[in-house]
């Protein structure tokens, strides 16, 4: 039990600050209606969990010891979010739930590179998952279970929460939910390309 609330604890310490996975679940559930909001949430959690599980596991290793790969999640993720920012910044001020509505494949897509295109991100989480893992020989499965439980739990209840307070948000503030997050997810886009050409030697 005690094994539980441990990564229960760690669960939501990890997936709590905000990053792009927060921000993408919070636009979704301002912009699309509650079925797809909860799709692209639970996408999320299931992008979220396969890589807690794979950093669990020890996959960071796998990025650690092949800079190339780490490379190619790095230009790749760095991209994409700079695709992503961009979108937000130019999008119209105007809070219309049929012109923002993406397909399902989109949100996947979306979900899975915030997830998995970060290869720091693999690489703290194995070192932080991990680190439980050898600490929890014969009740690993706990710890790794209260920390899915804690993704589940943190991505629905953020879903629920803007949900109810959609009706709140106006044109204006709309546009300064899209301005913050598109400058958050610009910075991160950034970070990622900046960090791969200071490894390459570029800068």
């Amino acid at each position: 039990m005690i094994t539980l609330l441990e990564g229960l604890l760690l669960g939501f310490a990890y997936v709590m600050p905000i990053g792009a996975q927060n921000l993408f679940v919070i636009h979704s559930s301002i912009t699309n209606n509650t079925v797809d909001s909860f799709k692209i949430s639970s996408l999320v959690i299931l992008m979220d969990i396969s890589l807690a599980i794979a950093c669990y596991l020890g996959i960071g290793l796998v990025v650690s010891r092949y800079p190339m790969f780490a490379s190619i999640l790095q230009i790749f993720g760095g991209l994409y979010l700079l695709r992503i920012s961009i979108t937000l910044l130019k999008a119209k001020s105007k809070l219309n739930l049929e012109s923002n509505k993406q397909t399902m494949l989109a949100a996947f897509r979306s979900a899975f590179v915030l997830s998995w295109m970060n290869p720091q991100a693999l690489i703290d989480g194995s070192i932080l998952l991990g680190s439980f893992n050898s600490k929890y020989v014969s009740t690993s499965n706990y710890f790794i279970v209260g920390v899915c439980i804690a993704s589940i739990t943190w991505f629905y209840a953020l879903t629920i929460t803007m949900r109810v307070f959609r009706k709140k948000i106006d044109d204006k503030k709309f546009r300064i939910i899209n301005v913050m997050c598109g400058l958050i997810l610009l910075y991160l886009g950034l970070s990622l390309l900046f960090n791969f050409a200071m490894k390459a030697k570029v800068l």
